[in-house]
């Protein structure tokens, strides 16, 4: 569990610190930088994940930078000689205990040009605790952990075209292997699948049931069975909010479990009325020991979710 997040000089937040809960809401009025703090989380998995073994951290951060249109772009103000500051605490469990850790990085433009990084993971309690065999695996943990952090921007016109036919639970960022995800969520008869069919109908009142995707070639595509109907109805003809739904309802899943997932505007194409169900699916991920980050600027889904979740983020 993340206690505490601390950025510095990132895009536009100068001097950000973020305590999340199980469900923190980040509310604001545009521009204010709501969508800066979930890409500052997303630059930390980024960069700081376990490292790729034809990589070093240098090129790792590079990477992540140029993927933002590199360190003058990202550095806040454009202030080339500002270094980027991030500290995120967060509880790890060791078996014998839990302890609370700190993850800390640096980076900034090198006399030569190039990237200069350094990070550090620090034990907070009990650092007595921590033998000398463990230290190693102890200070990869952080990295370990952002692995399992997913973000999320959904894409209704991919999640409508047809997906290989292979075994997957974890969604993608955009959505657009959701028929494959709930092919396998049928060949593998996972518990989950009742849940989000209900999470489905109460959002599109129309569905009956999710049907068996369908097979085209080596491809596969999601379909509904809707009443009055006699035949299943294929992702080409859902709607945005239907499939947005059925795409965070998957997303929000306990399959192969996420420590931290971000979604951003989550209510975004599904019909007002139906705000609740989105704020109930994301206070249940909660539940099952994830947090979940979101950013929205709709009253609507704000008056439906826990005061306590609500984070407002101003541009100082």
């Amino acid at each position: 569990m993340i206690s505490r997040v601390s950025i510095k000089n990132f895009k536009s937040l100068k001097d950000a610190v973020l305590y999340p809960g199980p469900l923190t809401t980040l509310i604001g009025p545009t521009g204010s930088g709501k969508s800066n703090v979930l890409d500052a989380l997303r630059f930390v998995k980024d960069a700081f994940s376990e490292l790729d073994a034809e990589r070093d951290r240098a090129a790792q951060v590079e990477m992540a930078l140029n993927a933002r249109g590199g360190f003058e772009r990202v550095v806040s103000r454009g202030d080339a000689d500002a270094r980027m500051e991030f500290e995120i605490e967060f509880d790890v469990d060791l078996g014998y205990m839990r302890q609370t850790v700190e993850f800390s990085a640096e980076i900034a433009r090198a006399d030569g040009g190039g990237i200069e990084v350094s990070e550090r993971v620090s034990p907070i309690w009990h650092p007595e605790f921590i033998s000398e065999s463990e230290s190693g695996w102890f200070e990869n943990l952080p990295l370990k952990a952002f692995t399992a952090w997913r973000f999320y921007d959904f894409s209704p016109a991919l999640m409508r075209k047809p997906a290989p036919i292979r075994r997957e639970f974890v969604l993608n960022e955009s959505g657009s292997n959701l028929s494959s995800v709930i092919h396998t969520l049928y060949a593998t008869e996972h518990p989950s699948l009742p849940d989000l069919e209900e999470s489905l109908k109460i959002m599109s009142p129309s569905v009956e049931r999710l049907a068996a995707p369908m097979v085209e070639g080596d491809k596969i595509r999601l379909a509904v069975e809707e009443k009055g109907l006699p035949h299943p109805v294929d992702a080409r003809s859902l709607s945005d909010g239907t499939l947005r739904g059925l795409a965070l309802a998957v997303a929000l899943a306990p399959m192969k479990q996420a420590r931290l997932i971000c979604v951003e505007t989550p209510e975004s194409d599904i019909h007002p009325n139906n705000r609740e169900a989105v704020a109930n699916m994301l206070e249940a991920a909660s539940d099952y020991d994830a947090q979940a980050v979101i950013a929205t600027q709709s009253t609507r889904l704000i008056d439906k979710m826990p005061p306590e979740s609500l984070t407002v983020v101003l541009k100082n």
